[in-house]
């Protein structure tokens, strides 16, 4: 099965481990509960929110990230494991020992993903999107040009956009 992603965006909630489940309860009262070999990752993206060692422990004994996000609801950090995680520890080493023309690549596919993802929201809402596919065209090796940056105003400028009062 394909791991399932868990957000947790309502807050004063409590997360715990009960039984191979992770748990969400509020005000003292069980709420919902998910197999943890079933979870792929954990958004917590709500205030007020308290965990569990024993839950903790248990996510990152399988790997499963968990992203703690701020007040911008943006993730601010990720509990993650550590414990000479082989597959892990391998990434990390690779990611470290990669070379500047692999890492400037990278990051170009990267902001490609990103501003092809940001049109097909755009898309979705009945919004216009016709530029991206330009936008995206011009991303080169490192994306000297900070085409990523140009990108981000269209999605501002648009009426889908929730105003900010002023």
């Amino acid at each position: 099965m394909i791991g399932r992603l868990v957000e947790i965006s309502e807050d004063g909630r409590h997360l715990a481990r009960h039984r191979g489940f992770l748990t969400v309860n509020a005000d003292g009262s069980e709420v919902g509960r998910v197999p943890l070999d079933n979870i792929a990752a954990v958004i917590a993206s709500a205030h007020g929110i308290t965990y569990s060692n024993n839950l903790l422990i248990a996510l990152v004994e399988r790997g499963t990230p968990l992203i703690v996000c701020g007040a911008n609801h943006r993730p601010a950090g990720v509990l993650w494991t550590v414990d000479g995680h082989h597959e892990q520890a391998g990434r990390m080493a690779d990611q470290a020992a990669s070379s500047r023309p692999l890492r400037k690549r990278l990051w170009a596919q990267l902001v490609v993903a990103k501003i092809e993802s940001q049109k097909a929201t755009l898309e979705a809402v009945g919004a216009p999107h016709e530029g991206f596919t330009l936008l995206a065209r011009k991303v080169r090796s490192g994306d000297p040009e900070n085409v990523e940056a140009q990108a981000a105003p269209s999605l501002l400028a648009s009426p889908f956009w929730p105003r900010l009062p002023t």
